[in-house]
């Protein structure tokens, strides 16, 4: 699923861990935050590194957000990863405006004489 936002919104986004039996889990360390294309999101990680303010940097655009944890407990690494995908998008359009040109002459039209045989 792509989150979809305006290029002046943000979201606060967060980030849980579950083992096999959809219970709680633990990862070790802090997880580890990007965005595939910082011109288009900026990102404000929590100190934990489990909660964070993902923002449009005011360009339409899409970006991908990452999330890295250590799922074992040990002294090994096994990553696992989350993506979010998101779509930045214009604004809606609130008003119009209406431009008028400089006035000018109309200039008359000519009809030929029709061809004599």
């Amino acid at each position: 699923m792509t989150q979809i936002m305006t290029v002046t919104q943000e979201c606060d986004v967060s980030v849980a861990y579950y083992d096999a039996n959809n219970q709680p889990a633990q990862v070790d360390g802090i997880p580890v935050w990007s965005v595939s294309d910082d011109s288009v999101l900026a990102l404000t990680v929590a100190d934990d590194g489990m909660s964070g303010v993902v923002s449009s940097k005011g360009v339409v655009g899409v970006s991908q957000l990452s999330i890295s944890a250590d799922a074992d407990m040990g002294q090994g690494v096994r990553s696992l990863v989350s993506l979010a995908d998101f779509e930045i998008v214009a604004n809606e359009a609130v008003t119009a405006n209406v431009s008028i040109g400089a006035p000018r002459e109309i200039v008359p039209q000519i009809n030929p004489l029709p061809a004599t045989p």
